[in-house]
């Protein structure tokens, strides 16, 4: 739960270049309002960071929807307390991976904060395989339907600025004809993939990066009969 708010909060109690747990717990809870209740329901922040705070007297009672509705509105009004002293950017990412705790809270926040600028980067979630129409978030077509919400569709890159990103990736002023048609027919024009095959070509020896050149291997052969996967993970 509160997968994609993880790094948020990180960011908000400042513990980027922090791992050690009790260092964790010590920076986290210096920053945490001298308001009774939110030190009674500090437990409940072991769901968003590292930090194995021992339950007290009063998280330990909780359970079920209890601890869930006291874990969103803890969240929300630290959100709240540290975003408002000045304008702010929250940038959620990757939240076709938000679970319903996570859009939960989104809803929330957005509502309650009106001014803050929000930025929601998300696959389409309509157009995903195992997202059917019936299993997307309330939250997200509410987010959608929000007069206030611009939303931007980014499209696959040409293949002008594909070869580009690949130059640029290598370090090198222009790649072979073959390797950058390999690349074009197989990532089609998804920014990761392609840099991800150009790498993949260059560590298996089919690129040569000498002089600040790029140039095919002798022994590259016909880059047709490569037996490269079609996914990104493959």
């Amino acid at each position: 739960p509160y997968h994609v708010w993880r790094p948020v909060f990180r960011a908000l109690f400042d513990l980027s270049d922090v791992d050690d747990p009790a260092l964790l717990r010590e920076h986290v809870l210096v920053r945490l309002p001298a308001d009774p209740e939110v030190r009674e329901r500090a437990p409940l922040l072991n769901v968003v960071l590292p930090l194995g705070l021992a339950e007290t007297e009063l998280t330990a009672q909780l359970d079920g929807n209890l601890r869930a509705e006291n874990t969103r509105a803890l969240l929300l009004r630290l959100l709240l307390d540290m975003l408002v002293a000045a304008p702010a950017l929250l940038i959620i990412e990757d939240a076709h991976w938000c679970d319903s705790a996570s859009w939960a809270l989104l809803e929330q926040l957005r509502i309650s904060a009106p001014a803050l600028l929000l930025v929601v980067a998300t696959r389409p979630l309509d157009e995903m395989s195992g997202h059917p129409a019936a299993d997307i978030a309330a939250e997200y077509r509410n987010l959608q339907r929000d007069p206030a919400t611009l939303r931007i569709h980014l499209g696959v890159l040409d293949s002008e600025t594909i070869a580009a990103l690949i130059c640029a990736r290598l370090g090198v002023p222009s790649v072979p004809a073959p390797a950058l048609e390999l690349i074009r027919r197989n990532a089609k024009g998804h920014p990761l993939f392609s840099e991800e095959i150009a790498y993949a070509l260059r560590d298996m020896g089919i690129l040569r990066i000498e002089r600040g050149e790029c140039r095919m291997a002798d022994d590259a052969g016909n880059l047709h009969d490569l037996n490269f996967p079609d996914t990104l993970q493959g």
